[in-house]
């Protein structure tokens, strides 16, 4: 497995992983103001989600690789 090939892997679950972490924690305000959706988040923490996911998403692409590396999994 070279390393572009790792790279995209890592970018594709990365993306993934990032839209299942983004509705962690989302409290939507009692009232939302004038002009503003009801659905929407008052602090939605996306750098936060973003460091998560950046962390969660080395662990299927590590897990991919040694899979790989060993023979269980080929592309």
């Amino acid at each position: 497995m070279t390393w572009l090939q790792m790279l995209i892997a890592y970018s594709v679950v990365w993306w993934l992983v990032f839209f299942m972490v983004l509705p962690f924690g989302v409290k939507t305000p009692e009232t939302p103001g004038k002009g503003h959706a009801p659905s929407a988040p008052e602090r939605p923490n996306i750098r936060k989600k973003a460091w998560i996911t950046t962390g969660l998403a080395f662990i299927p692409v590590l897990l991919f690789k040694y899979l790989y590396a060993s023979g269980m999994v080929g592309l």
